[in-house]
């Protein structure tokens, strides 16, 4: 996923110097892998502020949750904003939080009951992100859901990796404030395989018709909210289909699948094929690359850029991800770098329009105040503020065709940014 994300972000800065840079000035840039290690994150970092021109640099730009939750007070404490392809919900929040929230749970025995959890967050006043937070996007696969006349909504995701849970209780409590029932949680960890998968989500289903069948009143889960990666979406898939092809005469109705953006890209078809049509769909914060349905004036030089340094980089269009797939790396992943480095340029530009110098400070400044800025139709327009960096709470859902193409399910979902949802 942090592939498609820097090829745009790389792409779209050298277009940019190529054309002479903003208003004449070039951009001096850096790209380093960090391959998601934190330890290597921070080692990149360290040689970066140990440079004779640290003082100079405007803005970081980092990729995974862990990453930047290890440098992004680092960066405050420099004065660099830092503009993440993180979008975890307490990164959002500019101020430290500290909450206790009542979020329902249903427990092994299918009764429900309101757990208080404690939500902290240390205050990121220096992190950006051009997308929407993770927790938000939950909340609007939710209300997808709720649209979709959903009689009960499970949870399955992985609960040893912060971005697969994290955004979980965000889901759990919009659930029951729109009132639609939920479920139980399932967990699915990274490194179970297709059988061991298949086995939990039976014996899930399984207990879903039992208690069915003693208490008829009850609507069995119809829908399952998704957190993990794509390998694992794609395993879930399988699994999901194969149980219930096993279990058909008391589950006549399909299980219906609705991802969070860490679970679902344009790449998750050729992973699963036919077990992800019609039943899989996902919520994005952007429009998927190449999505023309709706106006976007951006996306066609989205596309446009994306083939032309391929072509100059001799990489065609495939790139090997971390569990040594090799997909095609037009992704929706993509379209949230360019905005990323899109909106690093409208920042800039805000700067010189004021008539100031571009410090990092000033870039900082810029940022706090978007309030409606247009991305050329790739997201809702974005605004952030300083005591709240949420920039937006629109999702994009997409299902697969029969031949792998992503077809959106509009209209986009807009959820309201309630302010008592900052940071988590």
């Amino acid at each position: 996923m942090a592939i498609p994300y820097s090829f745009a972000i790389h792409d779209y800065f050298r277009e940019l110097n190529e054309s002479g840079g903003i208003r004449g000035c070039p951009i001096d840039y850096d790209l380093r892998d960090d391959a998601y290690d934190v330890t290597k994150a921070q080692a990149i970092w360290d040689l970066w502020k140990a440079a004779p021109d640290w003082d100079e640099v405007v803005q970081v730009m980092t990729w995974g949750d862990d990453a930047t939750l290890n440098l992004s007070p680092q960066a405050t404490q420099e004065g660099k904003p830092l503009v993440s392809g993180s979008h975890a919900g307490l990164l959002a929040s500019p101020r430290p939080i500290d909450v206790i929230v009542d979020v329902p749970d249903v427990g092994a025995n299918f009764q429900e009951a309101l757990l208080p959890q404690q939500f902290k967050s240390p205050g990121f006043p220096n992190n950006f992100f051009a997308s929407t937070d993770d927790s938000t996007s939950a909340r609007g696969a939710v209300f997808h859901v709720r649209q979709n006349q959903a009689k009960r909504l499970g949870f399955f995701y992985c609960n040893t990796a912060a971005f697969c849970r994290r955004p979980s209780p965000a889901a759990h409590a919009y659930a029951r404030e729109i009132g639609l029932p939920i479920g139980r949680d399932l967990f699915l960890e990274p490194n179970e395989d297709e059988a061991s998968y298949r086995e939990k989500i039976r014996y899930y289903f399984r207990g879903e018709i039992d208690y069915k069948k003693s208490h008829p009143d009850y609507d069995m889960v119809d829908w399952v909210w998704v957190g993990s990666s794509p390998r694992a979406m794609a395993l879930i898939a399988k699994a999901v289909a194969s149980v219930q092809q096993e279990l058909r005469a008391s589950m006549p109705n399909p299980i219906q699948l609705i991802a969070n953006e860490r679970a679902f890209d344009e790449g998750l078809y050729a992973r699963c094929g036919a077990a992800c049509v019609g039943n899989v769909h996902g919520a994005l914060p952007s429009l998927a690359f190449g999505d023309m349905s709706y106006p976007s004036r951006e996306m066609p030089k989205v596309v446009a850029l994306y083939d032309k340094w391929r072509t100059i980089d001799g990489s065609g269009s495939r790139a090997v991800f971390a569990d040594g797939v090799s997909l095609d790396a037009r992704t929706v992943n993509y379209v949230k770098g360019y905005v990323s480095a899109l909106v690093f340029r409208m920042a800039v530009e805000r700067v010189l329009d004021a008539g100031k110098t571009v410090t990092a400070q000033n870039v900082k400044e810029a940022y706090e105040s978007f309030a409606s800025v247009g991305t050329g139709g790739l997201t809702e327009n974005l605004a952030f503020r300083p005591e709240d960096h949420r920039p937006q709470g629109t999702v994009y859902v997409y299902k697969f065709s029969p031949a792998g193409e992503l077809l959106s399910e509009p209209p986009p979902r807009l959820t309201k940014l309630d302010r008592s949802w900052l940071g988590w």
